[in-house]
Parts: C-alpha cells; sequence; structure tokens
C-alpha cells in the first residue's frame, strides 16, 4: 500500500499522529522535516494540506488523536500508518517521548512496537 491510497480519514489520522510525534520532543528537526515532506510529496501537497487543516481542526487534544485513531480499521492503512510515524520518529533518532505514542499505537493495533 501506498501513502497516496490512504483514505482521507487514514490520511487524517496519519498527519495527526506524525504532528503529535513531532511535537512529543519539542524538536522539529531538519530531519524530521525532511521526512515530512516526502510524506507530503507521496500524499500529494493538495492532500496532505487538506490532511494538515482536518487533523487541526479535530484534534485539540491527544485523547481526540487516541480515539481517531482507533477508528482506523483496516490492516493494510494500520500497518503503513505506523511504518511513516516510525520512520518520521526515527528520521533524527528515536527518543522516549515519541515512544510512548508508537507503543500504544502498536499496542492497540496489535503491531510490534520499535525498540
Amino acid at each position: 500500500m501506498k501513502i497516496s491510497e490512504l483514505t482521507w480519514t487514514e490520511a487524517t489520522a496519519l498527519v495527526g499522529l506524525l504532528r503529535d510525534l513531532v511535537q512529543a520532543d519539542d524538536v522539529y528537526s531538519k530531519e524530521e522535516q525532511g521526512a515530512i515532506a516526502d510524506v507530503a510529496r507521496q500524499m500529494g501537497r493538495r492532500e496532505f494540506n487538506e490532511a494538515v487543516a482536518r487533523a487541526r481542526e479535530q484534534f485539540k487534544t491527544r485523547s481526540d488523536l487516541k480515539a481517531y485513531l482507533k477508528t482506523v480499521d483496516r490492516k493494510e492503512a494500520r500497518e503503513l500508518i505506523f511504518e511513516v510515524a516510525l520512520d518520521v520518529a526515527e528520521a533524527d533518532g528515536l527518543t522516549a517521548d515519541e515512544q510512548k505514542p508508537l507503543d500504544w499505537l502498536a499496542s492497540w493495533w496489535k503491531l510490534r512496537a520499535p525498540g
């Protein structure tokens, strides 16, 4: 599955998760910026910007994001979202603050957590 094949709901979940990960350690490194730019390119710039706008509107808290992520039910989408999120988090070295959301997501989605 490719990023461009995500539904708008799944794309919103991905972008919301990426936003949470980038903010987790209060550092938006050049490596993370490059990884996010690659996601935007693969998704399509317009679709990415729309997903960013939806994520900003819908996810006022981490609890909002968690509840939304639980609604993603397509296995292929879950695996891709997790893989992309892990790649972005690892772009500048995975921190404990970035590990937490990946751990709970892996637990909910029955995926293998990093580490």
